[in-house]
């Protein structure tokens, strides 16, 4: 273990130190995997489908605000939609309009978490994303994730309208608009989906945000827990089968990816816990103190320091 951290740490200290370097590159690489989510989901407009010009919108996209990302990678999609017919990107554009409004306004900052559930969604492994997004956005993570649900069961709604457009244009007539209804605004799948993402966000980022010890990892246990209650819960109020198998795999995999990305951002030595109580003229504070795990060398390297510092203060 003290090797891991120490390995860890370096790393930590490499990326701060080339932070101004590696920072672009990494947003350049997500909004790249974010741009060929969304072409193998609305891969319907030939421009959009040259790598060079997706290569070019994550250029784009990673110097500029997540604001920008999220609207930009609505215009491509709406793109595609207008490219299958003009009713399915009316339908994408009210659906669009609804959800950029509702992210601006409350969540501005998570839009990382629609791309995540997008993603995962993609990689058929959906219920992977909820338990990671409590615990890296918390509870405001909790509508955008449901964002990207609502945007990969679109995209199989035009998947499905598409072909029905190509046989119209044989003699066939398709109603698009009120498939949109029937088919895709009474899904009970996407619903489920979307109210499984929503509560196990919700149950995480609570539970991760709470002082007692070893909260964290009760927060991740009880996201597993709280996916397989609400997919049981959700299937019987909703009348559709719960994905049982899908959302008890996905959610172990997200446990143990949380635990990941919870090792990455810190661990903590609860032994150590220290309470102190003070007060001014106006409040009285309670602090919980809890120390981060440091490695055997590190320690050494403080108390040399410590030791140093008073021996100088000694002398003075």
């Amino acid at each position: 273990m003290d090797t891991i951290i120490g390995v860890k740490n370096k790393i930590r200290d490499f990326l701060r130190k080339y932070d101004e370097i590696i920072s672009p590159i990494v947003r350049f690489g997500c909004c790249l995997a974010i741009f060929i989510c969304i072409n193998s989901m609305f891969g319907y407009f030939d421009l959009t489908r040259k790598f060079s010009f997706i290569f070019l919108l994550a250029v784009i996209t990673a110097l500029l605000p997540d604001g920008f990302l999220v609207f930009i990678t609505g215009i491509v999609i709406a793109i595609n939609c207008l490219s299958c017919s003009i009713e399915l990107g009316a339908a994408y554009f009210v659906l669009f309009i609804v959800m950029y409004c509702i992210y601006i306004r409350f969540f501005p900052e998570y839009s990382y978490a629609m791309f995540l559930a997008m993603i995962c969604c993609v990689l058929r492994v959906p219920y992977v994303a909820p338990i990671v997004i409590g615990v890296t956005a918390g509870v405001g993570g909790a509508i955008p994730g449901a964002f990207g649900i609502i945007t990969y069961y679109f995209s199989k709604y035009v998947a499905d309208m598409n072909k029905l457009v190509a046989s119209a244009k044989q003699g066939e007539k398709t109603d698009v608009l009120s498939g949109f209804v029937s088919n895709f605004v009474k899904n009970k799948e996407m619903m489920l989906a979307a109210v499984i993402i929503i509560v196990v966000v919700m149950v995480v980022g609570l539970i991760y945000k709470l002082s007692f010890n070893y909260s964290w990892y009760v927060a991740i246990g009880s996201g597993v827990f709280a996916a397989i209650v609400s997919s049981l819960f959700g299937g019987l109020v909703l009348s559709t089968n719960a994905p049982m198998v899908p959302v008890l795999v996905g959610s172990l995999i997200g446990a143990i990816a949380a635990l990941i990305v919870q090792f990455c951002k810190d661990i903590v030595d609860y032994s150590k816990t220290e309470r102190v109580q003070y007060e001014d003229d106006d409040y009285y504070y309670y602090v919980k103190a809890i120390p981060k795990v440091k490695t055997r060398a590190e320690i050494k390297s403080k108390k040399a320091e410590l030791k140093k510092k008073a021996k100088e203060d000694a002398e003075d």
